[in-house]
């Protein structure tokens, strides 16, 4: 499996599908049951309502990511507490840092002015906060996108972070004067 590989590894993977047969199957992230299934044997408060609503809200916050629900759900069960949804596991946090930190720099900067305007952003409002032609910036989403960081609303022109914590680390990643 892979995602959003560098071009000579992209290259290669053509190559290689040329001459072995192989198949790209559309891997979606874990539903709401399937992240209930994940929580069933973790210290909870006890009723069974209570397991069902921290389920949709962790499916809520991660999107159903099956990295981050696991992080998640690792995380509290090393611990031996409960699932803290505001705690983002550190390998999380370093798996999502080190993603940005590959982007050209100036991918970044509208990752990070999106991390600041909320989980969706309008194309026209980055466009207004940054220095650059509206095409530069859409070159730009259309980069994060493509990478993942990114997605692409149903509304033309709009963008929103594919989960909640992604927006999160990316945010709390600026320094408090940026």
């Amino acid at each position: 499996a892979y995602r959003g590989v560098a071009p000579d590894v992209e290259s290669a993977l053509a190559r290689l599908q040329r001459v072995v047969p192989t198949s790209t199957p559309d891997l979606g992230g874990l539903d709401q049951d399937d992240v209930a299934d994940l929580l069933v044997d973790l210290p909870t408060a006890g009723s069974r309502d209570h397991d069902l609503l921290l389920a949709r809200t962790l499916h809520e916050r991660t999107n159903g990511h099956p990295f981050l629900v696991t992080e998640i759900i690792g995380d509290a069960r090393r611990r031996g507490e409960l699932v803290d949804l505001e705690r983002i596991p550190s390998a999380a946090r370093d798996w999502i840092n080190r993603r940005v930190t590959e982007l050209p720099p100036e991918v970044a900067g509208v990752l990070h002015l999106a991390s600041v305007v909320g989980l969706e952003v309008d194309l026209d409002l980055l466009v207004r906060c940054r220095a650059d032609a509206e095409d530069v910036v859409l070159d730009h989403c259309e980069q994060l996108v493509a990478v993942g960081l990114l997605v692409e609303s149903d509304e033309p022109g709009s963008f929103a972070f594919g989960h909640r914590i992604t927006r999160e680390v990316v945010h709390q990643s600026l320094g408090r004067s940026r």
